[in-house]
């Protein structure tokens, strides 16, 4: 997926951009039913996304099932002030919106249940395997600005891409009539690059001395690391069902990182040229979140054939401090000219998700829902456009909805729908974001303002 939406308009309507994805767990709700809930599934959890929100619930499966859920991406827009008016422009220019939608699965993942069975029927265990893909973010601009009065003229390249994946094996068991218990095991896969590129130029002097200037920072780093978790699940009287689940810290494996910055120079009178370039190779890397505690509550309204069932969660998210690679030690240049902030600081964070769904026949359904997905970096308590001497992470916090409908056939079960999140909040950047890759002493307080449109499509096969 790569973000080409108005590359100019974002540059200039807002000097810096939310470019991790290390402040934020809950960038957009992940599963086929959990998506319609707007994530407020861990009291439910009754398919393979369960073994995202809530292993327990697996043993609920009505039958062996493969799930497959998409989103499909076409619209993330950050822009300064005027939010609509950018966002208007953007889903205009009809070549370069369809340009950009990609389908990206989001969850796939098979249930099967086995064993003997209880006094209703129903097995009393459980396995689950899936894959997830719980972030998944790119950036890519290129803008170029008009020659100042000096004749400067400057160009500025990002170009990001951060990817995570997660595969997880399951089990539940099924206690008794009301309890169900479950745990998880799998691996965290990550991989980030990210390169970002200055280039500036005058013309020549009247000595005949043309004064040009290049900066390049690139960064690329993978890890994979270990996931564990367990849940439980109990029906409760009236119709009310409670969930709760438990996510370890994830355990480092294996982390491996490559850094490189290059400079150039030629300017002054006399002619005056340099060149630096340094490269680091098999650098140590680590990424992941901290502790997750997640709890769930679910009620079914007007049980039968056509009921409501309304759900909530609330996602507690443990601190973590860690740095995304070690850099080489003396005074090297990668060390002291890498601009693309590795320091990673996770502060206490939760979040919520609510959701409703109504089945207006024994076929179809309607579900909505709202999420957050609060920033877990430290505040930034300056005031926007106040100049500081130390960089920091974004601190953005996103609120969304979803809307979904539902079609129940013989053997799957489809659901197509709508995400929506709109994200808020400051950032701190290079005073003048376009000499960045040159190094700088001085950065600057920016607001920050996101808009995000998804279509997300699922379907679960039952056999």
């Amino acid at each position: 997926m790569k973000l080409r939406l108005a590359p100019a308009l974002l540059l200039l309507c807002c000097p810096g951009l939310a470019w991790a994805d290390d402040t934020q767990y809950q960038p957009f709700p992940i599963g086929g039913r959990a998506l319609g809930l707007g994530g407020a599934f861990t009291a439910i959890a009754d398919d393979a996304s369960a073994i995202h929100y809530n292993p327990a619930g697996i043993v609920d499966a009505k039958s062996p099932s493969l799930d497959v859920s998409t989103n499909l991406y076409g619209l993330q827009i950050a822009v300064g002030d005027n939010l609509l008016s950018s966002f208007a422009d953007t889903i205009t220019d009809f070549n370069k919106v369809f340009a950009e939608l990609q389908i990206i699965p989001t969850t796939a993942g098979f249930v099967k249940s086995f064993g003997e069975k209880d006094s209703e029927g129903q097995h009393r265990h459980a396995f689950a395997l899936g894959a997830l893909v719980p972030a998944y973010k790119s950036v890519d601009i290129d803008t170029k600005s008009a020659p100042d009065a000096a004749g400067r003229v400057q160009t500025y390249r990002r170009s990001s891409l951060d990817r995570t994946l997660v595969g997880q094996a399951a089990y539940a068991l099924r206690f008794d009539e009301r309890w169900r218990f479950g745990a998880t095991l799998g691996f965290e896969y990550r991989h980030l690059s990210d390169r970002e590129e200055t280039e500036a130029s005058s013309p020549a002097t009247p000595a005949g001395n043309a004064r040009f200037a290049r900066g390049d920072s690139a960064l690329s780093i993978t890890t994979v690391a270990l996931v564990l978790g367990v849940g439980a699940l109990v029906s409760l009287p009236e119709g009310f069902s409670a969930g709760v689940s438990l996510s370890l810290p994830s355990v480092p494996v294996w982390g491996s990182a490559v850094a490189r910055v290059s400079r150039s120079l030629a300017d002054g009178e006399p002619p005056r040229t340099e060149l630096v370039e340094d490269k680091a190779e098999n650098l140590d890397a680590k990424s992941g979140g901290g502790a997750s505690l997640r709890f769930g509550v679910a009620k079914i309204f007007s049980p039968g054939v056509e009921p409501t069932i309304g759900s909530l969660d609330l996602s507690l998210y443990a601190p973590r401090h860690y740095a995304l690679l070690t850099l080489p030690g003396g005074d090297r240049p990668v060390r002291r000219s890498l601009t693309i902030n590795t320091d990673v600081e996770r502060r206490w964070v939760a979040n919520l998700n609510l959701g409703v769904e109504h089945w207006l026949s024994p076929d179809w359904t309607l579900s909505g829902g709202l999420f957050t997905n609060f920033s877990s970096a430290p505040s930034i308590d300056d005031p926007e456009g106040k100049t500081r001497a130390a960089d920091a992470l974004p601190d953005v916090d996103t609120f969304g909805g979803t809307f979904a409908v539902g079609w129940l056939g013989a053997h799957t079960l489809t659901t197509m729908g709508l995400e929506v999140s709109y994200g808020t909040g400051k950032d701190v950047i290079a005073d003048d974001q376009r000499l960045r890759p040159f190094g700088t002493e001085q950065f600057r307080v920016v607001r920050i303002r996101e808009l995000s449109v998804f279509l997300f499509l699922s379907s679960t096969l039952m056999f």
